[in-house]
């Protein structure tokens, strides 16, 4: 038996709360520089800090994790809402703006991901895309 839209939405949504997950476990380990310019490196991304406005100041690694712990919010946020509407508000006849949605928004992530990350996370973000993109292509009205 083919797999419904909803199968793959599913999918998809797991997939989007797996990668939230294994981006987490980025927090369970500090990089150790390898040489001396990248003790240097890690000191001045620890200890330098930027003026920001309203007089804030933070070091980029301080910057870093939060954008780390964003995107791990993010993610694991965006996967548990979207296994909360397959469960309880999927199938409908209202489904087809809700697919697109999470296709527009997985395309804008997937290219920001291509244009300014590396292999494992485009691999991961290309999984959710292309699970979202099959959800979204394979749905059909309900008569």
């Amino acid at each position: 038996m083919a797999m419904n839209y909803l199968t793959w939405h599913k999918t998809a949504s797991w997939a989007t709360l797996l990668t939230g997950c294994i981006h987490s476990l980025n927090f369970l380990s500090e990089p150790q520089p390898q040489n001396e310019t990248e003790k240097q490196l890690f000191d001045l991304l620890e200890n330098y800090k930027f003026a920001l406005p309203g007089g804030f100041e933070r070091s980029m690694g301080e910057l870093m994790l939060f954008f780390n712990l964003d995107m791990s919010i993010f993610l694991i946020s965006w996967g548990i809402i979207n296994l909360f509407i397959a469960r309880y508000f999927m199938p409908s006849a209202k489904d087809r703006p809700f697919l697109w949605l999470n296709l527009v928004v997985m395309t804008i992530y997937l290219v920001a991901t291509y244009l300014l990350t590396f292999l494992i996370p485009l691999m991961c973000v290309g999984i959710m895309w292309l699970f979202f993109a099959v959800a979204a292509f394979t749905y059909k009205p309900i008569s």
